[in-house]
């Protein structure tokens, strides 16, 4: 199953389990994620790139790949990594602090990162 492209809708008996990854939980049939319990609304393609992100927590994912998983693949440009990065900005947004940190790794792409203790760079050797 692509990780970034939810599975079709089902009864509530057999709806999907719900991702959990720190404070947020996703429904990946409903389309919803909550936050501490409280609803918080995305639009599509936010809602893939965080569910992409809380598959596989910790796991880096680039602009190219986020372009690919979405059904992009014609739009991969410079202008396609600037739309990544402005739909980012805004999931940071809509989580708030403290829910989880979408970590910019530079160079590379984003991930989804539990507490800011996980997302700490490794400290340079000397």
């Amino acid at each position: 199953m692509d990780p970034t492209v939810p599975p079709p809708v089902r009864s509530r008996a057999e709806e999907a389990e719900a991702i959990r990854v720190g404070r947020i939980t996703i429904h990946p049939d409903r389309y919803e994620v909550y936050v501490d319990r409280r609803r918080v609304e995305l639009t599509l393609t936010q809602f893939r790139l965080l569910f992409a992100m809380a598959h596989r927590p910790g796991w880096i994912i680039s602009p190219d790949q986020f372009q690919r998983r979405l059904s992009h693949p014609q739009r991969q440009t410079a202008a396609a990594g600037a739309s990544i990065k402005h739909h980012i900005a805004a999931l940071r947004r809509k989580l708030g602090p403290g829910a989880v940190q979408v970590q910019t790794v530079r160079g590379q792409g984003y991930r989804l990162c539990e507490t800011h203790a996980e997302s700490a760079e490794p400290a340079p050797e000397s």
